[in-house]
């Protein structure tokens, strides 16, 4: 799909959440403005509305996280080295993740990429690209993968926008924000005035 859209559905369920989070808010009001119940009434009948909200929140983080994910899985298949999907091909490349994501400094990873490159070992490089994205020295992996596969150009373009929704931190920290849900103030009723929809019976029966 193209950016747009994945940015178009992830928009979707982020609205679903901020719907969640309106839900909890409103039941809450809706506690504390009822006289005839206890602090501890309001409490009790607040936790559970608090839980399924947190677990609607879950759900929703949780599906977002699979279209990021199979976002950057169909991207990744589109580079050279890409596996055809037999089992060999899923342990080379998980192989070749193991090798790249020991590769700490910029020069141990363009060092590794121009090897990988060298010798035609695409599955390494790709391992390696895959790699550089969360790390601080995409650039100068990335231009030498590009360097090779110049018509990998928009592909590599739309994966490090895909990869920032989840690395970039500003971006991370909303994403974080998005589904939580605050847990809202319960307050004690106020002085007086618990019970009073009840009408106080023992004193109409003047007892």
């Amino acid at each position: 799909m193209s950016y747009a859209t994945l940015t178009s559905k992830i928009d979707r369920l982020r609205e679903r959440a901020e719907a969640a989070r309106a839900r909890y808010a409103g039941i809450v009001n809706q506690l504390n403005a009822d006289q005839n119940l206890s602090l501890q009434g309001r409490r009790e009948q607040a936790d559970p509305a608090m839980q399924q909200a947190k677990e609607e929140m879950t759900a929703l983080q949780r599906e977002e996280d699979q279209l990021i994910a199979a976002e950057i899985k169909a991207l990744t298949q589109q580079l050279a080295g890409s596996a055809r999907g037999d089992s060999s091909d899923v342990i080379n490349f998980r192989d070749a993740q193991d090798r790249a994501a020991r590769l700490e400094t910029e020069r141990e990873a363009t060092d590794a990429m121009e090897r990988a490159l060298a010798l035609d070992d695409l599955v390494l490089a790709r391992a390696i690209l895959d790699h550089s994205f969360r790390s601080t020295f995409r650039e100068p992996v990335v231009n030498l993968y590009l360097a090779q596969f110049p018509d990998k150009q928009q592909v590599i373009e739309d994966l490090a926008r895909v990869h920032q929704l989840t690395s970039n931190l500003s971006q991370g920290f909303h994403r974080h924000m998005a589904y939580v849900v605050p847990e809202a103030r319960i307050v004690a009723p106020a002085e007086g005035q618990y019970g009073n929809g009840a009408m106080n019976r023992s004193n109409r029966w003047g007892r």
